[in-house]
């Protein structure tokens, strides 16, 4: 008698095993001894068999266990401006990228912008809005892949001065202090201090950390003279704007990335492109904020007029170590 109900108990576990618990206690019920059979194969498979019974018998019920949902992918933003301000700013879109396509996305940005460029050295961040020669590098190792760039003309930088005096052009800036965000701000500072040492003008450059500091040090007399970009300078308050004139506008580049890490799948990839690139028809897609009029998508091979500048990352100053805080970490 026990030979038969062990003999029906491994049958019924086999069975099991390929997801067939009800086949399981029907083994069990028919062979000699079914009852102490099923109850074998309840001590032996634990409480699994139990669960699967009594998830039969009342769907939703305390067997059942809801899906967990994803985590969310970092959404990570080049600080061109305060984190205060680029929260602002930002968290209506990421708002609406998670509404449109499902992803759940959490914002974060870095305090400055050697601290954005170790953590995506890192690859810390899922997805990131990025300058085109961050791009570039960061596209190469650890290899973020492209989803979409700015619509409208190419980024230009520009070289700002007082209203109120100062230099009229770059030769005039020859042996003064000229604030950039930092050394691998492309349209803030790279092409600037490029067009400016093809002119043979030197200058003292300033690094301050963010777009906004580069207008208010300038603004208050503290820089003769600052690097920026047209976006930036519009969105900045009134009273700075006011305080500030553009005495020069560099060549025009692929504008700034919005790019993947390669872990992101590409089913997410092609979500969020798709929904970045109909972002400029939705009528409730709050691109306002952000003073631009939309996303076009983008392969890594669009940043190739900014390769072909051949600046190298050391001669950038991008800053790829150090153990900055990240939001992986």
């Amino acid at each position: 008698m026990r030979d038969r109900t062990v003999a029906a108990a491994r049958a019924a576990l086999a069975w099991a095993s390929q997801g067939a618990a009800q086949m399981m206690a029907a083994a069990a019920r028919a062979a000699p001894g079914g009852a102490a059979a099923l109850a074998l194969c309840a001590a032996l498979l634990g409480p699994a068999a139990g669960e699967a019974r009594a998830d039969r018998a009342a769907p939703g019920g305390a067997g059942a266990q809801a899906p967990r949902p994803e985590p969310a992918l970092t959404f990570a933003v080049v600080p061109q401006r305060n984190a205060e301000e680029t929260v602002r700013r930002w968290s209506p879109l990421t708002e609406w990228l998670t509404r449109r396509t499902g992803i759940r996305l959490r914002l974060v940005t870095a305090p400055d912008i050697p601290s954005f460029e170790s953590c995506l050295a890192r690859g810390a961040y899922d997805l990131a809005y990025m300058n085109p020669y961050h791009f570039v590098v960061f596209n190469a190792a650890p290899g973020y892949r492209a989803l979409a760039h700015r619509t409208g003309k190419g980024l230009q930088g520009v070289i700002v001065a007082r209203t109120d005096g100062g230099p009229a052009g770059l030769e005039g800036l020859a042996g003064r202090p000229v604030a950039f965000p930092s050394p691998a701000a492309f349209g803030a500072s790279i092409l600037q201090r490029a067009e400016m040492k093809a002119r043979g003008i030197d200058v003292l450059p300033r690094y301050v950390r963010s777009h906004d500091s580069v207008y208010l040090a300038v603004a208050r007399g503290r820089m003769a003279a600052g690097g920026g970009v047209m976006r930036t300078l519009r969105t900045a308050p009134p009273e700075v704007r006011a305080a500030l004139r553009v005495i020069h506008t560099t060549e025009a580049y692929t504008p700034h990335a919005v790019a993947a890490h390669p872990r992101v799948p590409a089913a997410l990839r092609d979500r969020l492109q798709g929904a970045l690139e109909i972002a400029m028809a939705a009528p409730d897609a709050p691109l306002a904020p952000l003073g631009i009029s939309g996303f076009v998508a983008a392969d890594d091979a669009a940043w190739d007029d900014v390769r072909a500048l051949s600046v190298s990352p050391e001669e950038a100053g991008i800053h790829t170590g150090g153990r900055r805080p990240c939001p992986s970490d």
